[in-house]
Parts: structure tokens; sequence; C-alpha cells
């Protein structure tokens, strides 16, 4: 309590100790949501499946409009703009 450490500084105390590099945050996120996300558009039957609907072009994800703050916070949207 009486020393702030930051979190870069611990993260990088913990790859010594280790002794292998560990990955990012972001890097997590993006790796599980993309995996999340792409489990949701194989299942058909999952209640969130027609939010990832494809652009004409195929490459994107249509965005999706929110109307409450819940909703524009919740994983749908983020994972919408994560998966390419």
């Amino acid at each position: 309590t009486g020393s702030a450490v930051t979190f870069p500084q611990k993260l990088r105390s913990a790859e010594k100790v280790i002794g292998c590099k560990l990955s990012s945050i972001q890097d997590l996120y993006t790796s599980r949501t993309l995996r999340r996300a792409g489990r949701i558009i194989a299942d058909s039957c999952h209640p969130g499946h027609s939010l990832f609907d494809p652009l004409p072009s195929g490459r994107r994800l249509r965005s999706i409009r929110t109307r409450t703050s819940r909703h524009k916070n919740s994983f749908f949207p983020s994972a919408v703009g994560t998966f390419e």
C-alpha cells in the first residue's frame, strides 16, 4: 500500500520471473473477442447471431444501431467493430 507500482512495471516483473514475454491486454482482448464472435456467427441458433450481419461486399459487418447505453456498452457492438 505504500508504493504505487504501475501495471506495466508489474507486467515486466512477471515476465522476468517466468522468463518469457506475456501478451498485452489488448492482444488478449482482440483474440478472445474474435474467437467468441466467430462461435456466435457459426451458431445459427444463438440469440445474437442476427446481429452479425455482413455488408454486401462480404468484407465487413454492418454496424449495430443501439438505442440504449446498456446495449451500446455490451459485447456485440465492440465485437462487430473488432471483427474484420
